[in-house]
């Protein structure tokens, strides 16, 4: 009530609308001086949020979380707009749910606040994430007590992580430790396969900001947004007022990004935090430097960019032997050349149906690295991204990666 709308929510609201999920607007810090919820309520008006004794549709409740008032007509209107969606959830099934707060906890190490989409989580379920695993050694409702079990819609803290984890990252169910892991490395491989072959993507850049004042952070935002986001865009995690803090560490990690701090206090305590959770933390107290510094991060970004160039077309001619994983097969080099190691679109009436790399060449009988001529030979692929079976007929585009690098554009 007494700082306005902030990047967060402008990022929150843009969230909800597009997955068009109904909205509840909570302004709190009503009982500081100061305050002006009438000019917040303006505020949301501008993006689309028109509060309902405004004569719109949305939710707003004026609240102090600090001193309790009105967090029960909060709870109310939660209920409401949930009974009204007639949420169900299915608890039969195989437990899944989301990550919604992860973090480094004393005497616990890796945490994660997770919410039960459906099925039941219990004490010594083996659950695997995007990049990491682990067996459920406790879990702590929303009260502070251990329980054995949670059913779907309930948020609950989880211990027993190998790591810390990405917010907003799904959780699945695993038989047992060997399933987990293997579960999150095939995960990992096809992220990393994506990585290299999806080069069109915006790259990320998250960044976490800490300032002297609300003013100041709205003017390094208004700088940002002069960047050219056509390669990358910037993703603002978090910002706020006053010296970074443990909670911004926990934020941080868990969402891989840079902290940036101007005219803030340095806590040896804190760097301290940082260095050993690998988090890179940069104080300014001039602006522009802390621009320039922005500009050489992302330039060192940009330089990753790739580009495919295709090497080589391959016609099938045979299909040997075929399973899920692989296949082998006969066919002709009609242009260009072929490489072992190499990625290969495969291509059906001119469309792409999957991606294949390349595990083995033969000339004849002979094992080779290596075909610079046109003719026919035999060839072994691995399938890493492809459903259907490989046909007579199909034509392999091998490619390489080439690294492109580019300059952003500077901020005046």
């Amino acid at each position: 009530a007494t700082e306005g709308v902030k990047p967060q929510t402008l990022e929150a609201i843009s969230l909800a609308k597009n997955s068009k999920s109904p909205v509840i607007v909570a302004i709190n810090k009503i009982d500081l001086p100061g305050s002006d919820p009438e000019n917040v309520k303006r505020q949301l008006s501008g993006y689309g949020l028109v509060s309902k004794d405004w004569g719109g549709e949305t939710e707003i409740v004026e609240i102090s979380a600090l001193k309790k008032i009105n967090i029960n007509q909060l709870l109310d209107k939660i209920i409401e707009i949930s009974k009204k969606l007639d949420l169900k959830a299915d608890k039969k099934v195989i437990v899944s749910g989301y990550v919604v707060e992860s973090h480094i906890e004393t005497g616990y190490g890796p945490v994660a606040t997770v919410i039960v989409m459906q099925g039941i989580l219990k004490k010594n379920d083996y659950l695997f994430f995007d990049n990491t695993w682990g067996k459920v050694k406790n879990l702590i409702n929303w009260r502070g007590e251990n329980a054995s079990s949670v059913e779907p819609s309930s948020p609950v803290k989880i211990t027993g992580l190998k790591k810390i984890v990405e917010i907003g990252s799904h959780f699945h169910f695993a038989e047992n430790e060997k399933t987990a892991r293997t579960s999150v490395e095939k995960k990992q491989e096809l992220t990393n396969f994506k990585s290299i072959s999806d080069s069109s993507e915006l790259k990320t850049f998250p960044i976490i900001l800490k300032a002297d004042t609300t003013g100041s952070i709205f003017t390094i935002i208004d700088h940002i947004k002069n960047l050219d986001a056509h390669d990358f865009k910037i993703k603002i995690v978090s910002s706020g007022v006053g010296n970074v803090t443990e909670s911004d560490i926990n934020t941080a990690l868990a969402s891989k990004a840079i902290i940036f701090c101007f005219k803030t206090i340095q806590s040896q305590q804190i760097n301290k935090l940082a260095e050993q959770n690998s988090i890179d933390i940069y104080y300014f107290d001039i602006i522009y430097q802390l621009f320039d510094k922005i500009n050489q991060l992302i330039d060192k970004l940009l330089e990753d960019n790739v580009v495919e160039e295709i090497i080589g077309k391959f016609e099938i001619l045979k299909d040997f032997f075929q399973t899920n994983e692989s296949a082998v097969l006969g066919g002709k080099l009609i242009k260009g050349k072929m490489l072992i190691d190499v990625y290969a679109k495969v291509i059906r009436d001119e469309n792409q149906i999957g991606k294949v790399k390349i595990n083995n060449l033969k000339s004849n009988t002979t094992d080779v690295k290596e075909i610079n001529e046109k003719g026919e030979y035999g060839i072994k692929v691995y399938k890493t991204n492809i459903n259907d079976k490989i046909r007579v007929g199909d034509i392999l585009d091998l490619y390489i990666i080439n690294k492109v690098i580019k300059k952003v554009q500077k901020i005046n």
